[in-house]
């Protein structure tokens, strides 16, 4: 039986292999920053390249918030029989935080951390329990929703700034546009290696996001 598309909604049961690659993806994220980031002192993680770049340490924040916030309505869903919840932005989240404030190797602790939980959950999940949704008010980004459209949201946001932070031919470059995503959510570019040899001590940034 169909359902309505929404954010990769297809049937009304989730296939095994959508599954299997969010639950990856899902896995990996906190162990590749890792492995990014191995090798890079505290004053490095904590640096922005340049005035609008963000510090690894902001990025792993910024990822740790939007987790949380959507892994919050993936809670609801499971939870209740297709709830409806008014959307909660990340950006309007950490403000109720001190995530920005956190160093950023405890910072990626507890994202490590509410992974292992969330991947622990979802992974206990039949596939029809994947196809469980909501229906979001406040919202322009899409009104109905599901475990896995929320899921597969997650992972995806991560992948981009996994590839905004570098590899490990180029490590920790610089993501721009700082003021840009966390006060409207969008994405910005990196333009050029930098992490390491320029910036400023990020002070206490307003907290955005």
């Amino acid at each position: 039986m169909k359902t309505k598309r929404a954010h990769g909604v297809r049937t009304a049961r989730a296939a095994q292999s959508e599954i299997r690659a969010v639950l990856t993806l899902l896995s990996e994220t906190p162990k590749q920053v890792a492995r990014i980031v191995r090798g890079c002192s505290d004053q490095q993680l904590h640096r922005r390249p340049e005035a609008d770049a963000w510090s690894a340490q902001e990025v792993v924040a910024h990822l740790r918030a939007c987790a949380e916030v959507w892994g919050r309505s993936i809670g609801r869903m499971l939870a209740e029989d297709h709830p409806t919840i008014r959307y909660v932005s990340p950006r309007g989240w950490i403000r109720k935080t001190n995530y920005l404030q956190v160093s950023f190797r405890d910072t990626l602790q507890a994202f490590s951390q509410e992974r292992v939980v969330l991947v622990r959950t979802l992974s206990k999940l039949t596939a029809s329990d994947w196809v469980r949704g909501a229906t979001f008010t406040a919202t322009t980004l899409g009104r109905k929703a599901t475990i896995l459209s929320y899921a597969t949201r997650i992972a995806d946001h991560e992948v981009r700034h996994l590839d905004q932070l570098g590899g490990p031919s180029q490590p920790l470059q610089p993501f721009r546009g700082s003021t840009t995503l966390f006060m409207t959510g969008r994405h910005g570019g990196a333009r050029r290696p930098g992490w390491l040899q320029r910036g400023q001590e990020s002070a206490d940034p307003a907290i955005r996001s």
